[in-house]
């Protein structure tokens, strides 16, 4: 019942996020928004589950995860790398994706083991939606070409600067809610018959 409930809250976070934005701040949307902040604070809350799990358990696939989302979170404030020169997220992201390779080369057996325990767990299917909203549905409804075949002439960025960055927040939202219910049922006391 939680999960049903939240899943419908969780409904109304990106709508009601990007309307406080344009209703009282005056960031549309930018790096400095409500909506970016919110993005990247659930984005650390990700992180650190996942290095929770990893230091519990030492969960290859949870290292994995949690290395996989830093790169999520380098990417999303990439405005602040590009002080340093445009596009240098690339450099800790690519060097990140080394230790990820690297993992997987020396850990293949156990995250195979890890992933199909993982996989068959029942808040797995929430977590895959989530990821397949922030990695596809956000990606494709954030194309401009995509805009600008729909809209044609009537076409403006904004429109889908607010689409993509409501689909990104409402998968991140999905992910936390996938965790969030995964250690509920962690801390609940199980009962021995």
């Amino acid at each position: 019942m939680f999960q049903i409930f939240t899943l419908f809250l969780i409904c109304l976070v990106p709508p009601v996020l990007i309307g406080i934005e344009f209703s009282f701040f005056d960031t549309m949307l930018s790096e400095y928004g409500l909506v970016e902040i919110a993005q990247e604070l659930i984005v650390c809350f990700i992180v650190v589950q996942f290095l929770r799990v990893h230091k519990k358990s030492n969960s290859k696939i949870s290292l994995v995860l949690a290395l996989f989302f830093i790169v999520v979170l380098l990417r999303e404030l990439d405005f602040l790398f590009d002080l340093i020169i445009h596009g240098f997220w690339f450099y800790p992201c690519a060097l990140i994706g080394l230790m990820m390779a690297r993992i997987f080369y020396k850990e293949i057996e156990s995250i195979k083991k890890e992933l199909d325990a993982g996989l068959a767990h029942i808040h797995a299917p929430i977590f895959i939606l989530g990821l397949a909203i922030l990695l596809v549905l956000s990606r494709i409804f954030g194309t401009g070409t995509f805009w600008e075949m729909i809209l044609a002439e009537h076409y403006q960025r904004i429109v889908k600067t607010v689409v993509q960055e409501g689909l990104e927040l409402f998968g991140y939202s999905v992910l936390l809610l996938s965790l969030i219910s995964l250690r509920r049922k962690e801390s609940k006391p199980q009962l021995h018959s």
